[in-house]
């Protein structure tokens, strides 16, 4: 009996078979690979038998060509056989959307003012606006009350500083260099007094005109019984 040999496509492995092996498969007893023999004897065909890996697809690029895009939507209508069904299935969003909408049309119709409703008049919204205006002058005064009595209480510090430092040098005996230094911080002290003294006045103006205001839009509170004496 005649004796064919074959190399294993995966480890090189030679593997003799005989001729009732031909076209079957077999694994390899080197890499238990899966080894194919070839359908004739070597030597009986003219072309010897070779493997081929599959070459893989190359993708062709998206071209976007809406006329070819409309021919297939045309034929894929023309051709589809169940409108009937997708017809049925579509039919009950299409009411519910009718439903929806039909609520959403009444729905604006008994929001609009209807001619025997009452009407917002002129005298209500000049009042509307009055309120807003005393509200926002409520907040003014507030603020400037505060103020006041920020800067009242800057004038006092700076009143008890200037009689401290009076009575600590009035009426003792100094050098000249001595006294000279004091007449300085006599003079820093007055002047932080004078500033503190006008920073009040302008707050209290603040206040007063702001207070004006207040009582023009009917403010009641009596804010100037809560200022420093």
């Amino acid at each position: 009996m005649e004796l064919y040999k074959l190399s294993c496509p995966r480890c090189g492995q030679h593997i003799e078979y005989t001729k009732d092996y031909c076209g079957k498969h077999v694994q390899c007893p080197s890499c238990s690979g899966n080894v194919t023999f070839p359908a004739l004897p070597p030597g009986t065909a003219k072309q010897s038998l070779r493997l081929e890996r599959d070459r893989p697809k190359v993708k062709q690029p998206f071209r976007f060509d809406p006329a070819q895009m409309l021919q297939s939507l045309v034929a894929f209508i023309s051709t589809f056989k169940h409108w009937q069904i997708v017809a049925m299935c579509l039919l009950p969003f299409v009411v519910i959307a009718v439903g929806l909408a039909a609520a959403s049309f009444v729905r604006n119709q008994d929001s609009r003012p209807k001619s025997n409703d009452a009407t917002v008049t002129a005298t209500q919204a000049a009042e509307s606006q009055r309120i807003g205006a005393l509200n926002q002058a409520d907040v003014i005064v507030q603020d400037r009350v505060k103020s006041v009595w920020k800067s009242k209480n800057a004038l006092d510090a700076a009143m008890r500083k200037r009689a401290a430092l009076h009575q600590m040098y009035d009426g003792k005996q100094m050098s000249q260099g001595m006294r000279n230094a004091v007449d300085a911080q006599y003079k820093v002290v007055e002047e932080e007094v004078e500033a503190a003294q006008s920073n009040f006045n302008g707050w209290r103006r603040a206040f007063d005109t702001a207070y004006e205001t207040y009582k023009k839009y009917g403010g009641a509170i009596d804010y100037q019984s809560q200022l420093p004496r």
